[in-house]
């Protein structure tokens, strides 16, 4: 994955290379007022499950600090990635 590639992009591809995207957009959509605390349980995982700093899942940390954000996350998974 290139880290000039928009933040959403990222996300999106790694969790449809992972076989997540289903399962994570289900959870995006559940999570509603959690979001802050899902990011930052995600930012505990994020050295152990991904390359540190640099990764998607420190950008899905910041995706879901947005509860708006977490709403177009859900979607993009939802219908593939496509914008």
């Amino acid at each position: 994955m290139k880290a000039d590639r928009p933040v959403p992009d990222r996300v999106v591809d790694w969790l449809q290379a992972s076989g997540l995207s289903g399962i994570a957009a289900a959870i995006a959509e559940g999570l509603g007022p959690l979001g802050p605390l899902a990011a930052q349980l995600t930012y505990l995982v994020a050295p152990v499950l991904d390359r540190p700093g640099d990764g998607p899942l420190n950008d899905l940390a910041g995706w879901l600090e947005d509860p708006s954000r977490i709403d177009q996350l859900a979607e993009r998974l939802r219908r593939g990635g496509t914008l």
